[in-house]
């Protein structure tokens, strides 16, 4: 099994979820999680992150914080971030700081497409 694994630097749940997006309507520049930032806007998910991930042909899981606590694959001092689990096997492949050192999505999509290429 292959599986891009992402994680937000942000919490679970429909309160976390309105308290983000009033951070990043007020504060964008403070907002803790990049990831965040480049894939949604205040709409929801952006059309060409989907777009992208459907083009991947390989399955997609989005965490948070809080729902990687017990799991000692990922590093949870390390958010957001994105894995690669290739048959069990975890591999770090965007730490927090590649991701916030992304402009924006193309930049984002362009890394994500070379790397995922580099570990198939």
């Amino acid at each position: 099994m292959k599986e891009l694994i992402f994680i937000y630097n942000a919490k679970s749940g429909l309160v976390n979820s309105i308290i983000d997006a009033g951070h990043k309507l007020i504060s964008p520049k403070t907002y803790q999680c990049s990831l965040c930032s480049l894939t949604y806007n205040n709409f929801g998910k952006k059309s060409k992150w989907s777009d992208f991930l459907n083009e991947l042909k390989i399955k997609s899981k989005f965490l948070y914080e809080d729902q990687t606590i017990e799991n000692e694959y990922f590093d949870n001092g390390n958010l957001p971030s994105i894995y690669l689990n290739i048959e069990g096997k975890y591999r770090l492949i965007s730490s927090a700081s590649d991701l916030n050192a992304h402009k924006n999505l193309d930049s984002l999509i362009l890394s994500l497409r070379k790397k995922v290429e580099e570990f198939l």
